[in-house]
């Protein structure tokens, strides 16, 4: 297992992902674990987690142009050469994040993630954070599902649809289209909420042109065969006419992305203020539920702090009251939030399969 970080070659290294490992005793430590093979241009430092596991921070610099393909020279404009590097960057980190997934569960970093300095303090004052997250996402993948149609066929193949039967013979094409409309959005939200009753969580994403659904789940291992079962029953509405793309598995980056924030005294003393505790000393963990209670119990007045900021102040002091100390310098400590793509969609198993099959 490589510990030192890969040199920069004046670029930064950022972190690509953090890594639960299998434990395979109770107790193991990190350094018990056998090496595994990381991707190419990463590396791996190792941490304890805090209910006894290993874990890695896999960290690699930011990928060069040069490193897949060559930089293209002068032939692109500033704008396109900016474009494909970013797409390079992003390739480059899909590629590693899913050569990761065989080792372990996988939190992936958001872009441009900076390694904290002192890990072992990290992994502790984030443990819940961190031991949320890995519980989350153990013995799930990710999937996007793209499910589209032909359009300029679907007004002859669903006539009998709600939203088509009443129309007159020869209908005005404003009208004949904005039934055809109505009834994708009816038929989309079917499919996306049955395709969501299959996973643990999932996302809606904007449709593209022609789309009838566009999602990302969050999906359990032992629901990968209700998956595939239900792509088969969509698909089985009209095979010549649908077209149905499944990208996954991979780790789990629109669920669950780790961001880190420096924070110094100063930060401190503004998270003690908004909680009303004495903004020079640690507070102690016992006290901190209880001074966020009161702190939301009193919000609604002009100046009085917003929940998100209550509940980050309360984060905040629970950090420094695990490492037993505040941080001494701006930026010593490192605080650990983890972000997603959109808001979950809501979604039962009773009446899901009759929305898909009333229009077939």
């Amino acid at each position: 297992m490589t510990t030192e970080p890969p040199p920069t070659a004046r670029r930064t290294v950022e972190v690509v992902a953090f890594l639960a490992l299998p434990c395979s005793e109770p107790g193991g430590a990190a350094t018990k674990t056998e090496p595994i093979p990381l991707p190419e241009g990463c590396a791996g430092r190792p941490f304890t987690l805090c209910c006894g596991s290993p874990a890695l921070s896999v960290e690699a610099a930011d990928p060069a142009p040069a490193e897949e393909g060559g930089d293209g020279g002068d032939r692109h404009p500033a704008g396109a050469a900016l474009r494909r590097a970013a797409a390079l960057k992003a390739l480059v980190r899909q590629r590693r994040l899913e050569a990761l997934a065989p080792f372990g569960t996988v939190l992936p970093a958001a872009p441009g993630t900076p390694p904290p300095d002192d890990l072992a303090a990290f992994a502790r004052a984030n443990a819940p954070a961190l031991a949320a997250a890995f519980e989350r996402l153990c013995g799930h993948a990710q999937f996007q599902v793209l499910v589209a149609w032909d359009a300029p066929r679907a007004a002859r193949r669903f006539a009998a649809a709600p939203e088509l039967s009443g129309l007159p013979r020869r209908p005005h094409r404003a009208a004949r289209e904005a039934a055809v409309a109505a009834l994708a959005r009816r038929l989309g939200d079917g499919i996306a909420n049955r395709l969501a009753a299959t996973a643990t969580d999932a996302i809606r994403l904007p449709d593209t042109e022609g789309g009838l659904a566009n999602l990302v789940l969050l999906v359990d291992d032992t629901e990968r065969v209700a998956l595939e079962a239900t792509l088969e029953e969509i698909d089985a509405l009209w095979k010549e006419g649908l077209r149905i793309r499944l990208v996954g598995p991979s780790p789990a980056l629109s669920f669950a992305r780790a961001q880190l924030e420096t924070v110094g005294p100063d930060d401190l003393a503004d998270a003690a203020r908004r909680l009303g505790a004495d903004p020079g000393l640690p507070v102690a963990p016992a006290a901190i539920a209880g001074l966020r209670r009161r702190a939301l119990a009193a919000t609604g007045g002009p100046d009085a702090p917003l929940p998100a900021e209550i509940d980050r102040a309360a984060t905040l002091l629970a950090a420094c009251a695990r490492l037993e100390r505040a941080p001494a310098a701006p930026g010593e400590a490192v605080l650990l939030s983890l972000a997603r793509d959109g808001l979950p969609m809501a979604a039962g198993r009773a009446d899901l399969a009759c929305a898909i099959a009333e229009v077939a």
